[in-house]
């Protein structure tokens, strides 16, 4: 459990450092359950903290407010992920929309040390499912994206959004 005393990216940030201080095995994947005030966080408020230009009215029409974090070890570091749940109703255009912001946002929030410059993100297949990345000037960081089912998985690295992907059961 990770508890954040406000909803701030500095907040979130500095939550989610301490918690990758807790050594694990290169191959670990950690679950991690986000909560303020006794209560989880939700999904929207959550990544328009991280991500100020993705707003949480364009979040909540499309992805369920429940997710589950992540962190995902490997030799090159400690990568965050996330799995949420797309909403039943939510439509082709609300997702491309909530696409197109996302990439257009400064992700580096999304990760827990700096992971440089990034890259134009472009299109890759994973598992059969068309999957959008960008990679980053550090060395193992590259953010990743795709729906899986009827999950969206975040990660921010190529290696935890196998292990994301495999936690699913996919």
């Amino acid at each position: 459990t990770v508890i954040l005393s406000d909803l701030t990216a500095v907040d979130i940030i500095e939550a989610l450092q301490a918690e990758v201080r807790r050594v694990a095995v290169a191959g670990t994947l950690r679950e991690i359950n986000l909560q303020k005030s006794g209560g989880l966080v939700s999904f929207s408020k959550y990544f328009n903290a991280l991500l100020v230009d993705v707003e949480a009215v364009d979040l909540v029409p499309v992805i369920e407010e429940d997710f589950t974090g992540f962190l995902y070890y490997d030799d090159k570091g400690v990568w965050p992920g996330y799995v949420a749940h797309i909403k039943n109703g939510a439509t082709q255009a609300q997702i491309s929309n909530l696409i197109a912001k996302f990439e257009n946002a400064d992700v580096a929030k999304l990760y827990v040390t700096d992971p440089g410059s990034m890259e134009n993100f472009k299109n890759g297949p994973y598992k059969g499912v068309a999957v959008r990345y960008a990679k980053f000037t550090k060395p193992g960081a590259s953010l990743n994206y795709g729906i899986f089912g009827e999950n969206l998985v975040i990660a921010t690295s190529f290696n935890t959004l196998k292990a994301g992907v495999a936690a699913l059961g996919l």
